[in-house]
């Protein structure tokens, strides 16, 4: 069965940037969860097959690393953007790439979250022996 419409989780533990960022998204087409906790995050990421998440850097829980490094552990392959409030370090970027981040955008640029939510969209997910969250789901 095909989807028709891209599925986005959107964390972040600030409301008014869910609700902006949720309507930002369905205005592009996409179906949309949101999660203002680690905990509700990895509850949706791993119930569902979402094509993408969309991730605050620093959640009131915990840093976007350990739900990158939870992804890994599980050999979970799913799109993720990163959303900073300031640019982060070189030593950072690099840790979150080498966890499998497809891209870091600051959190006020919401034109730029919208166009690189859009362009990994349309990009193939290659499969590098790493069991795709959409595919485990239908194997259940």
């Amino acid at each position: 069965m095909q989807r028709n419409r891209p599925r986005v989780i959107i964390v972040d533990n600030d409301e008014h940037v869910l609700i902006a960022l949720e309507r930002l998204l369905e205005d592009e087409g996409c179906q949309t969860t949101t999660a203002c906790t680690s905990k509700d995050a990895l509850r949706l990421i791993e119930a569902g097959d979402a094509d993408l998440v969309l991730l605050d850097d620093n959640l009131s829980d915990c840093h976007c690393a350990e739900i990158l490094e939870w992804l890994q552990r599980r050999g979970l392959q799913i799109r993720c953007l990163v959303t900073f409030h300031h640019a982060p370090q070189p030593p950072v970027l690099e840790s979150l790439y080498s966890l499998g981040v497809a891209a870091v955008v600051r959190k006020d640029a919401h034109g730029e979250i919208v166009e690189r939510v859009k362009d990994l969209l349309i990009v193939p997910l290659y499969n590098s022996g790493l069991e795709s969250i959409g595919e485990r789901s239908r194997n259940l």
